[in-house]
């Protein structure tokens, strides 16, 4: 959870700031996450697909546009 932890980012208190990685833990599975104000932690994992990459790029571009 450090890792998550390093990579929060925040632009104001009532907007999450979602980013991707590739779990360091699982090669080829991506995650997007972002941490929240209290300190709550938002995951949402791509698993074993040959475009699991490209489905999380998605859906942070989807994330960080609400």
């Amino acid at each position: 959870m450090n890792e998550i932890a390093n990579h929060a980012q925040f632009q104001s208190a009532h907007k999450l700031v979602w980013e991707l990685s590739e779990r360091r833990d699982e090669p080829g599975v991506w995650s997007v996450e972002a941490i929240g104000s209290d300190g709550e932690i938002y995951l949402v994992v791509f698993y074993e697909k040959s475009n699991s990459r490209e489905l999380a790029e998605e859906y942070l571009a989807f994330k960080n546009a609400q």
